[in-house]
Parts: C-alpha cells; structure tokens; sequence
C-alpha cells in the first residue's frame, strides 16, 4: 500500500508539472483580394506564377504548449531570393482573426471563393509582427506595414506578377523598440517561427486563459498567402481536479490500511 501511495504521488506530480501542447493546422485555402488582376498571366490554384511551385504554401501548424511556448510551421516550396523577392514577416493577431468576407460565396464549395475581397484595407488589423529579417517582434503601427505594391513599385519590376495590396513586410520606424525577439528557421519545406506567447499576451497569460489568434505570412510578392485563425476556450484548471482527485484516493487507501490494522 505503501509503495501505490508513493507511485500515485509520483504520478499527480507528473499531471500537475508536465509541459503538454496543442496543434492546430490551417490549410492553405485564402486567396486574398486582387487576385483577378488583369496583370497576372496564371492562375493556377491559389498561386500566381508561371512556375507555381516556386511559392506555393501548403499549411501553416500553430503548437502551444502549456508553458506559452509557441511554434509556427510553414510547409512552402519557397526558397528565399526566387525572381528579387525575399520571406515576408508573420503577423499576429491576439482579438482572434477578422477578414473580409463575401457572404454570398460563404456556401460555395470553393473555400477560396470566401476570401476574394480580403486585402490589408479591408480586412484584419494585425497587433504583432514578426520581423524574419531581424528576428525582433513589434507592436504593430498601422502606417509602418509594408504591403506587396510598395514592395514593387518601382519600374524594373513593372514585368513582374504579384498578388497586390497584401501585408507583406513591417518597416519599423527609425526609434521604435522591438517588444521581443524570437528564433526564425528554414530547412527543407518548412520555415519556423518559435516565440513565447507572454510576448504577445503579457506575464500574467496562462494556458487556462482564453486565445483566439489569427495569421498571416507571405513572400514578398504575395503570390501565394496563408492566412487563418485558431481558437481555444478558457479552460478549467484540470491540473486542479486531478490534484483533488489524488488527495482523495490518497484517504481511501489510509481509511483501507486502518481497517485491516482493526482486523
């Protein structure tokens, strides 16, 4: 009895310590607006290109663990550098994701139908960005986003194909501070972002909280977006109940020892 009593110990400690985590997957199923641009000379899927596979997105995987600790995954065919575009930065949402939406293509079988007129003027308004270049994360001010026209605006790129008027880079201003960093990758098919979300959410964030985040990440000729949200219901402190639930099978094992102690 003894020995149970310790493992059931060992096993409560395990509950109520361990880091444990949840993934959502956001499939690569948003357009964006300006997509029908007479410019384009191809239109295949979602990507606007005439080799599709130079920027095509597959998905994006946010994993949380319980700890804030945050990764984003990209699955992309992209190699920084193809035809003068560079990564674009990751923007996050923390009031849950808000795009424009056509209601009359919201029953349509072609999900990228629901998000023709999303472009940065019409839909969400990003809080965080993520600087790939510099691995710093900024409070987003609306005038320093850097949008995919801007990015090929001059007239050497006037034979290029791009997704216009599209969130794609963010331009700090020359005195404003970063508000943290975070760790960018790119090996194989999958670019990596890695932060903690008390960055984004403050100190006194926990996982029993509610989140309800949006994303955004392109190259920076958009010619391919990803774009979705994840959401999580505010918790009850599980860890708690298991704690209560232990405590408790604890007294029946020392109310059972006393009894054949009687016996």
């Amino acid at each position: 009895m003894k020995r149970l009593a310790i493992y059931l110990l060992l096993f409560i400690f395990w509950i109520t310590g361990a880091v444990h985590a949840s993934t959502w997957k956001i499939n690569d199923e948003y357009i964006g607006g300006k997509y029908d641009d007479s410019n384009y000379v191809k239109k295949e899927g979602d990507v606007i290109a005439i080799n599709t596979r130079e920027f095509d997105i597959d998905w994006m995987n946010v994993t949380i663990k319980t700890n804030g600790d945050v990764k984003v995954r990209i699955k992309t065919r992209y190699e920084d550098g193809t035809r003068d575009t560079t990564y674009g930065d990751l923007f996050v949402s923390t009031d849950g994701w808000n795009p424009k939406v056509d209601l009359n293509s919201w029953d349509s079988e072609d999900t990228y139908e629901r998000y023709r007129s999303d472009t940065y003027e019409t839909g969400e308004r990003w809080e965080y960005a993520l600087s790939s270049s510099s691995g710093n994360i900024y409070s987003v001010d609306a005038d320093n986003i850097w949008r995919s026209d801007q990015e090929f605006s001059d007239p050497y790129y006037q034979n290029h194909w791009y997704r216009h008027e599209q969130e794609v880079l963010y331009k700090p201003g020359e005195e404003e501070a970063s508000v943290g960093d975070f760790a960018f990758s790119h090996s194989g098919n999958l670019i990596k972002y890695a932060f903690n979300l008390s960055t984004l959410l403050g100190e006194d964030w926990s996982w029993e909280d509610e989140l309800d985040l949006g994303f955004h990440w392109a190259m920076t000729c958009a010619n391919d977006v990803i774009e979705g949200g994840i959401y999580k219901a505010a918790a009850v402190p599980e860890p708690g109940t298991m704690l209560l639930l232990g405590m408790g099978l604890a007294s029946l094992g020392a109310a059972g020892r006393k009894r054949l102690r009687k016996q």
